[in-house]
């Protein structure tokens, strides 16, 4: 499984946002060149995170964007699922609603692992939230 620059990106405007804004909004350019991304592709990212109400935005000289709930209260599942990041070791393990199956999947021995691996994955993602990743940020910083 390998997650695609929008869930890495995604994941790290967050962190960027919860760790130097807190409440106060942060600059579209502050984040891109805190964190190293292209400023056009961060605003897609933000954009995709404000729909889904993670951020809210303010315009003018003070502007920028800032968290809509309190780190604790995001988890990394719902930042993935809102940038619509596929968080899957195979095709195979989709929901059969989003993702025709694959007509080996009821005789395949590998199926079982990489089901097993999904759940796995998905299971961190669901149990770890923004402010678990800033304070491993914070550790990182202080080492």
């Amino acid at each position: 499984m390998r997650l695609s620059r929008k869930g890495r990106y995604g994941v790290r405007a967050m962190v960027c946002l919860a760790m130097i804004g807190g409440d106060s909004p942060i600059s579209t350019k502050r984040v891109a060149e805190t964190e190293g991304i292209p400023v056009a592709f961060l605003e897609q990212l933000l954009f995709r995170l404000k729909k889904a109400g993670f951020v809210r935005s303010r315009r003018g000289p003070k502007g920028g964007f800032a968290l809509t709930k309190r780190p604790e209260d995001i988890r990394m599942i719902d930042i993935l699922e809102a940038l619509d990041e596929a968080i899957l070791p195979a095709e195979c393990v989709a929901p059969e609603s989003s993702r025709p199956g694959c007509s080996m999947k009821k005789r395949c021995a590998s199926h079982l692992l990489w089901q097993r691996l999904s759940d796995t994955v998905r299971d961190v993602l669901e149990k770890t939230t923004l402010a678990d990743v800033c304070s491993d940020a914070r550790e990182l910083q202080h080492a």
